[in-house]
């Protein structure tokens, strides 16, 4: 969690296993998701809206649960 609102950057560079980026807003609605990050690439991922939140789960989980754009995020 950040204290603002910003574009936000992301990489995969350490991470082992494919993730789902979910980049949430300040009001906790999902703006925006980076499906499918792929494990060790140093590919700069970069959101295209402000975020507040940036949620990571495994690949493919966003999808199965049925979330969508736009859906309320209860931490």
């Amino acid at each position: 969690m950040w204290s603002d609102e910003n574009y936000r950057n992301f990489w995969m560079k350490n991470t082992a296993i494919p993730l789902d980026l979910i980049f949430i807003n300040s009001q906790l609605e999902v703006i925006e998701v980076y499906f499918d990050a792929r494990p060790f690439s140093k590919k700069i991922i970069r959101s295209l809206n402000r975020a507040k939140f940036v949620l990571e789960l495994n690949a493919g989980i966003f999808k199965k649960l049925g979330f969508d754009i736009g859906d309320k995020i209860i931490f």
